[in-house]
């Protein structure tokens, strides 16, 4: 925050209780690509995602770890060893390993994943493996409690939403399967509901996190008003996973 010395506005302390603070790590959708470019910014590519949202609606520090093309491991074209800094893991130990200790990290997006891996499910669900391995390892080495939450595969409703539909079915479930083998919570854009740590659905899925008017002129990301209404819908979604978990 800039202020001017000749601002005379007072700021004054919140009274609001201190949040947790969530690491969010995943692919454009978590970073905020863009979908439709917005109206007065006709280059615009980025926007806040739906973090800017959760921190409003959650009162929570929400700190964004999205980058675009990325995934569990995604090979970009020049080999896996030459892009692994940019895997899922390697970003949660990067930020740990920088002084962030966040409360809860949120794993989200096997979009590219599936671009690129469509046909190695297994082998993506051992990196997801590994994405849990690494908080545990974490917390072991620094005394934390660092709770981990995963979010399965986005639900594209444009035009690439064939290519999808045949493909994100195996890959969620094998997501599903990993988190719910290590009592990972587990949020299902496909169903459109959350999984707690015990296995248990504990929300009904009436409300679907993406609709068709969500999705932009790219047929893959959303629009501005999408990832507000997907924000709102994952602050929904992970107020009944802390309090049923008890976080």
């Amino acid at each position: 925050m800039f202020v001017k010395k000749e601002d005379t506005s007072k700021v004054t302390k919140t009274t609001r209780e201190p949040g947790k603070k969530v690491l969010f790590v995943g692919n454009s959708w978590t970073q905020g690509v863009l979908g439709t470019p917005l109206e007065n910014k006709a280059n615009a590519r980025r926007y806040n995602s739906y973090i800017n949202t959760l921190t409003d609606a959650l009162g929570f520090e929400c700190i964004n770890n999205g980058v675009g093309g990325t995934g569990y491991s995604v090979a970009m074209g020049s080999g896996d060893a030459a892009y692994s800094q940019l895997w899922y893991d390697y970003r949660i130990e990067m930020m740990v390993t920088k002084g962030v200790t966040p409360d809860i990290i949120v794993v989200g997006g096997a979009g590219n994943d599936i671009f690129n891996r469509a046909n190695e499910t297994d082998k993506v669900a051992q990196e997801a493996q590994d994405c849990i391995n690494k908080v545990k390892e974490l917390n072991s080495k620094n005394n934390t409690d660092m709770k981990l939450v995963i979010i399965g595969v986005e639900k594209v409703t444009g035009g690439l939403r064939e290519d999808f539909e045949n493909t994100s079915g195996p890959m969620n479930d094998k997501l599903r399967e990993v988190a719910q083998k290590n009592q990972v919570p587990f949020i299902d854009f496909l169903t459109n509901t959350t999984i707690a740590s015990d296995g248990r659905t504990i929300t009904k899925g009436e409300t679907p996190f993406v609709l068709p008017e969500y999705i932009g002129r790219d047929n893959l990301h959303p629009t501005a008003d999408g990832y507000e209404k997907i924000g709102l819908r994952l602050a929904e979604e992970i107020q009944a996973l802390l309090k049923y978990e008890k976080w």
